[in-house]
């Protein structure tokens, strides 16, 4: 190897790797630290496993609510919920061992703070395909975090920053601090032309997504066990979708998913169908996830009130089980007229 490839490879390895870490590190594209901040990386668009140490200290020091979910649960916000300090850990994800591992591991401190948890339970989240990653937050290793600002993925995410905090460009979706969004876009959904075979495609994936495994049950039912004993309460609610959505099940596997749900928790809010709602595509961003404005409507409407026909037990699963097999029916009906070509 010649001399100017050794002067190269130096060069790379003690100098401009050093400074690609270094300008990454004060970009903080994660919001890892949060301390830094300039015009060119006040605002936040994204989040990763180490941004979560960083809540399970906020909540060391402040009373908070925490919101568990996929990405359908970030829009419920410190202004929809009405309370200042609202977490939603989106590494977690909702998959039930995550959330299980991630309570676990809170001090009593930090569990004496929490005023409240919200579940979103996505049906996605139960099955063997969930995105679970278990991690030990508290004990992250430092190697590994300085290893992840220097990689690809970190430096592209520092430029995006960068550029969208320069230019002010999407400034309308933003990653609140303690990992809730703000997202202001004004999109709504707009449905797209299928056929048989996409249809019956879309109904054959979801019907695999619905496919509950008995360890995320297991792990379900410790969640609630574990809020019960230290009289934290915790309120469980599925997705709100459109009747676009709805209509690519399996009535019968959605069916189960929600029986399913009461074998190891007491209650839960069914809002996969919402009469007048799951058919108004300007409160959707796309087929399955809600504008801030619509998570606001379901807060005040139907998660505060304890005798919503959508608060669903084993007292009255029956009676809403009928309304969901006739709100399928009608969604089909509904697509097959608009949609199909």
């Amino acid at each position: 190897m010649n001399k100017k490839k050794w002067v190269k490879i130096w060069f790379c390895f003690f100098i401009l790797i050093p400074i690609i870490g270094l300008l990454n590190y004060i970009i903080d594209p994660f919001g890892v630290h949060s301390g830094m901040k300039f015009v060119f990386n006040k605002h936040k668009f994204m989040s990763n496993e180490f941004t979560v140490p960083r809540y399970m200290e906020y909540l060391k020091k402040n009373r908070s609510m925490i919101v568990f979910g996929s990405s359908r649960s970030l829009c419920f916000t410190p202004e929809v919920l009405n309370f200042k300090n609202v977490i939603n850990p989106n590494h977690v994800y909702g998959n039930p061992h995550c959330v299980y591992n991630f309570l676990n591991q809170l001090d009593e401190q930090q569990l004496n703070n929490i005023k409240e948890i919200y579940y979103n339970i996505s049906y996605h989240v139960l099955n063997k395909y969930s995105h679970c990653h278990i991690t030990d937050y508290n004990n992250m290793d430092d190697w590994e975090k300085l290893l992840k600002l220097i990689t690809k993925k970190t430096t592209l995410c520092s430029i995006e920053t960068v550029s969208k905090n320069v230019f002010e460009e999407d400034l309308q979706f933003m990653v609140n601090e303690n990992g809730t969004t703000t997202d202001t876009r004004g999109t709504y959904f707009s449905p797209t032309k299928i056929n048989t075979r996409i249809f019956e495609a879309n109904i054959k994936r979801e019907k695999e997504l619905l496919s509950v495994t008995s360890d995320t049950l297991i792990s379900l039912k410790k969640i609630d066990d574990f809020c019960r004993q230290r009289n934290i309460k915790i309120t469980y609610f599925t997705d709100a979708l459109t009747d676009y959505k709805v209509a690519m099940f399996d009535i019968e596997k959605l069916k189960l998913f929600h029986m399913q749900l009461l074998t190891v928790i007491d209650s839960f809010y069914a809002l996969n169908y919402i009469e007048n709602f799951s058919n108004d595509y300007t409160l959707f961003t796309d087929d399955n996830h809600i504008h801030a404005k619509s998570a606001q409507y379901i807060f005040e409407n139907i998660l505060k009130n304890n005798d919503s026909f959508y608060h669903v037990s084993k007292k009255n699963i029956d009676s809403y089980l009928k309304y969901l097999e006739d709100s399928h029916a009608n969604a089909v009906s509904s697509v097959m007229q608009k949609y199909f070509e």
